[in-house]
């Protein structure tokens, strides 16, 4: 949601950092931050009350990467691009048919000499390295699996996202996954029921996620990543977006994501990164859910004084884990890694992906985008599959109005919210003509100008400006919001509001979330001092490019499941609240808005029978077009236009609404 930055020379009394004696914006903000990303640490299941566990919780993490139901299994119509020998095997870039259309590339190694008929197979997803899985890290991995006599697939980490339809980064990962699974399995010389997989960084995620959702994986290496979420997030920062997909952290985290390929053996290494305290404060659960499911040996931890790297010590565990599970061999030691001969990353990358466009970056190969094609035909069946949950709008019947309206709620996160304190914040009541906080308007003589911090969410209170005449009980109660400041807003003549002062009743002007006292331009030189507990490793340090604030926490909103216009809405409706009781009103609220605020005012009316007069203006804008701020999975229930019905319903539009 776009933020300002605008200064009017208010006194120090009226400064937006401290309001009515409310905590300041951003100890709000980062508060708020805060309880947002506390880990969620999970039961200790056994037995059938773990699997029923294990399946519920596959079924939501499908759902809200959008693939559920799982998509048509097409033909693969594998077909080699190009082959190399090495004195271990032979490496071909094959490409694959994952949805109709889209074909996706991935390196297969085929041993020379198989140790057993028909094999065990790895998956060997790569994550961030220069070169992608053409990198000599990555190609040593797979060359000594195959060394070893190991069937070797290693996929391509392709980045794509459409949030608005449902469609993740890790819906790309996973289901690429899982059709390698099923390239695999295909395999003449592949048993497909000894199927490992091991990754590190990003590969370490891709891992993780495929153990956790296809038991087909039956041995797992986790490298550099698992640990809680709010280990890789900050309030001015965001991790890599292929870790963020809708709604994950309301009700699970990454150990225990990790922990769902239970009983199926899984090896985890961390290092000095942002896995480090992952020993002390995630590897006892997993550990103790092993045991308490009668697999204790089935789970193994290893902490390494490195940095984030997959070296030579590491993959050595990697294999011997591997040959413990999959070929059934004891072993007390590593496996050892031979010196091992690779291919120049350009003899693989050239045939791996397609040229990338002029001046992306040569050390860019990892970040490996879809063609236009592919997307066009993604985003084609993610649409057809929107249309799927959408009703008609002409159908709002009372019955359908509380089902959109339940919709809407799980799209805002509206059952995340934290809960609201019951203390609301209140400065001192001026007559309008004895403050400084305004130009002097004829229009605004006689009115008073009152003063509150209304509570909303957990730490968080919206700043807010009243005007009018307590001797008045007639004219209800007007809410204006847009994207500037509150004291701007009452400080213009602009035609909105001096007809809002005219009609009478109340005028309301609140700070919503993240609008004037409560921009994310507050956090600036504070944010990273008040994160509680200090995270393990801080790879971005604070960053301070103004409107990159929005983006971080657009992007970790999505984890939260409470994206930046359901913050915004719900502070609209406490706002309401706060200013019904306070003022000893009932009634009728009109809500008016401009800017990028709009949407917010659009989703609180679409809540709230209180809202009895709309007012707002989109322009053209809308989310197909990415024109208004993020909501994930909210087309596929409809854009604006579908919102905006269900407002209308029993409810007085102004000309100015706007329906696309």
């Amino acid at each position: 949601m776009a933020t300002v930055g605008l200064s009017i020379g208010v006194p120090s009394a009226m400064d937006a950092r401290v309001f009515c004696g409310a905590p300041s914006s951003e100890n709000m903000l980062v508060g708020y931050y805060n309880e947002m990303v506390k880990p969620k640490p999970f039961r200790i299941h056994g037995g059938d009350e773990f699997r029923r566990h294990q399946q519920d919780l596959r079924e939501r993490i499908l759902r809200d990467v959008g693939l559920s139901p799982l998509p048509e299994r097409v033909p693969l119509e594998l077909t080699e691009l190009a082959t190399l020998d090495h004195p271990w095997c032979t490496v071909c870039v094959v490409s694959y048919q994952v949805w109709p259309g889209v074909r996706l590339r991935a390196l297969l190694y085929t041993p020379r000499e198989f140790q057993d008929k028909p094999a065990p197979a790895m998956l060997c997803p790569h994550g961030h390295w220069a070169d992608g899985n053409a990198h000599p890290v990555v190609q040593t991995r797979c060359l000594n699996f195959a060394r070893l006599g190991y069937v070797v697939l290693s996929t391509i980490q392709y980045h794509y996202e459409d949030l608005a339809i449902g469609f993740s980064h890790q819906t790309l990962h996973i289901w690429n996954n899982m059709r390698g699974l099923d390239l695999l399995q295909s395999l003449p010389d592949v048993d497909g029921r000894r199927i490992g997989c091991a990754g590190a960084s990003g590969g370490g995620m891709q891992t993780q996620m495929i153990a956790a959702l296809d038991p087909r994986v039956q041995a797992v290496v986790i490298l550099g990543l698992t640990c809680s979420y709010r280990e890789q997030m900050a309030p001015y920062s965001a991790q890599c977006p292929c870790t963020h997909w809708p709604r994950v952290m309301q009700y699970t985290d990454q150990p225990e994501i990790a922990a769902l390929a239970l009983p199926r053996p899984v090896q985890f290494h961390t290092m000095n990164d942002f896995t480090k305290n992952f020993g002390r404060d995630n590897w006892p659960q997993i550990q103790a859910l092993y045991e308490a499911n009668g697999v204790g040996d089935r789970a193994e931890h290893h902490y390494w004084p490195t940095q984030h790297t997959y070296d030579r010590p590491k993959r050595e565990r990697t294999y011997a884990w591997m040959e413990r599970w999959l070929r059934g061999r004891s072993l007390s030691q590593p496996v050892n890694e031979p010196e091992t001969e690779t291919f120049a990353p350009e003899q693989l990358s050239e045939k791996l992906v397609d040229a990338p466009p002029e001046g992306t970056p040569a050390d860019k190969f990892p970040d490996v985008a879809l063609d236009p094609t592919s997307r066009h035909r993604i985003r084609t069946l993610y649409t057809s599959r929107c249309a799927n949950s959408r009703t008609s709008s002409a159908a709002f019947a009372s019955a359908e109005v509380a089902r959109q309206r339940e919709i809407l709620k799980r799209l805002l996160g509206m059952e995340a919210a934290l809960p609201r304190s019951n203390r609301v914040f209140r400065g001192p009541t001026e007559r309008y003509e004895e403050t400084c906080i305004v130009p002097f308007f004829p229009e605004y003589e006689g009115k008073v100008i009152e003063r509150y911090a209304f509570p909303c969410e957990g730490p968080v209170f919206v700043p807010t400006l009243v005007l009018g005449d307590r001797d008045s009980h007639h004219g209800g109660v007007h809410l204006f919001c847009d994207d500037r400041p509150k004291e701007i807003r009452m400080g213009f003549r602009s035609p909105e509001v001096i007809e809002l002062v005219r009609s009478g009743g109340w005028v309301v002007f609140p700070d919503v979330r993240f609008v004037g006292a409560l921009s994310l331009e507050r956090l600036k030189g504070h944010s990273r001092a008040l994160v509680e507990p200090p995270i393990a490793e801080d790879y971005f340090g604070e960053v301070y490019v103004d409107e990159k604030y929005s983006a971080f926490w657009t992007r970790n909103a999505i984890l939260w499941g409470r994206p930046l216009p359901g913050m915004a809405a719900t502070d609209i409706l406490a706002t309401i609240d706060g200013v019904l009781a306070s003022l000893d009103q009932e009634g009728p609220v009109t809500l008016t808005a401009r800017g990028s605020i709009a949407v917010a005012a659009l989703f609180a009316a679409c809540l709230d029978d209180r809202i009895s007069r709309l007012d707002i203006d989109l322009g053209t804008r809308n989310f197909a077009d990415g024109s208004l701020p993020l909501v994930p999975d909210i087309l596929r229930y409809g854009d604006v236009d579908h919102w905006m019905s269900l407002a209308r319903v029993g409810r007085e539009q102004t000309d100015r609404t706007t329906v696309l």
